[in-house]
């Protein structure tokens, strides 16, 4: 075991695959475009009928040491709330029950450092002093913009600048184009954003997000009933997901058993500024509703509290169990959740191959039941 590891981690062939990709001419977009055809034609037979097919998109920090690898920077790591070097890559990953696999890339890189804003301040404001301090800093580059703007090399790289939520878009896009055959989005609430949102009803998709607790719902659209099944007047024309958390009755909370584990979910339909009409889900992980909660939201103002949560289950089983009850956002990204939940799955494939054989069994019987549930649907079925 400490060999394989040797070889697959510690390989020094991985500078001369850098090496390859850094100088080698060919083209990148050509070979991944013909990389997720390949593997969308040869995982067919593992595809699902009634699976939940799923895009899934964030974004990921990939930390560095020293600052001479290409568009480096240091970003901000909510997590452990740090500034870290690193690249910052967005990415989407396709899942189809057993089958799941990355798409596409896109790098986000920092209006900073990619506009080179503060040389061309100092290039085109000379007597100007940028501030240290942040909101005085972001007030002080709303106003030499229009300056900056007559630079016409600042101007194409204004130009070319795109946010993470633009970078988002374009990846749906360009998994549409790979003609990927999902029905809906995944992504966290950083990014429920109404450009998000109508990309996503553009290529005629459903989505599936989580809810920040402060976000405000349309007191209007939507009637809360007491214990005694009367209706609650709520005061003005808005209230938050907190405030309205307190005010459903105990006995309204119904019972989801998933898997291993039951919720704890109530279920309305209220309206939101931006999205519309849309379901939330609000799920407590135990009977006594203490501790944390998660809010999920979707357009799928007719799909259960089961298929929400079951849909988004990478989402809510591991990013959304934060150790803070007040928290905003999850402890995790997807993509964090995601490597966690890889390396869980070949740690437990490590010790249960160790476990069979220290048992006497044999391994090819072994290697057998290991890989009996991925065989295709026509030859288990044959």
């Amino acid at each position: 075991m400490t060999n394989i590891t040797r070889c697959i981690i510690e390989s020094a062939d991985k500078t001369n695959l850098s090496r390859f990709f850094s100088d080698a001419l060919w083209k990148e977009k050509a070979i991944n475009d013909a990389r997720v055809k390949l593997m969308n034609d040869k995982t067919r037979p593992w595809h699902r009928a009634k699976e939940i097919t799923s895009l899934s998109l964030d974004n990921t920090l990939r930390e560095h040491v020293g600052d001479l690898f290409e568009y480096v920077a240091r970003h901000y790591d909510h997590s452990d709330r740090r500034y870290p070097l690193a690249h910052n890559p967005v990415t989407n990953h396709y899942g189809c029950g057993a089958v799941r696999f990355p798409v596409d890339l896109a790098l986000y890189r920092r209006y900073e450092e990619f506009s080179a804003w503060e040389h061309y301040v100092k290039k085109c404001l000379p007597e100007a002093t940028i501030p240290h301090d942040a909101k005085a800093k972001a007030k002080f580059q709303r106003q030499v913009e229009p300056t900056l703007l007559q630079d016409p090399e600042f101007a194409e790289l204004y130009g070319r600048f795109q946010t993470r939520l633009q970078l988002t878009s374009q990846l749906i896009g360009q998994a549409v184009a790979h003609e990927l055959d999902f029905d809906v989005v995944l992504f966290d609430g950083w990014y429920l954003a109404p450009s998000v949102v109508e990309c996503v009803r553009r290529h005629h998709k459903d989505w599936v997000s989580v809810l920040k607790k402060n976000c405000n719902l349309e007191s209007y659209s939507f009637t809360l009933k007491d214990e005694h099944a009367q209706p609650l007047r709520l005061a003005g024309l808005q209230i938050r997901v907190e405030d309205v958390v307190p005010l459903i009755p105990r006995s309204a909370f119904k019972p989801l058993p998933i898997a291993d584990t039951t919720y704890w979910t109530f279920t309305f339909t209220p309206r939101i500024g931006g999205l519309g009409k849309v379901r939330l889900v609000i799920s407590f992980a135990n009977a006594d509703l203490t501790g944390t909660y998660v809010v999920l939201v979707t357009n799928r103002c007719d799909w259960t509290a089961q298929r929400i949560i079951v849909a988004n289950s990478l989402l809510h089983r591991d990013c959304l169990l934060t150790t803070d009850p007040k928290a905003l956002t999850p402890d995790k990204t997807i993509g964090e959740a995601c490597r966690q939940q890889a390396q869980s799955l070949i740690e437990a494939l490590i010790l249960y191959a160790y476990d069979g054989l220290s048992n006497g069994v044999d391994a090819p019987e072994l290697l057998s039941d290991l890989f009996a549930a991925q065989q295709p649907v026509k030859s288990r079925l044959s």
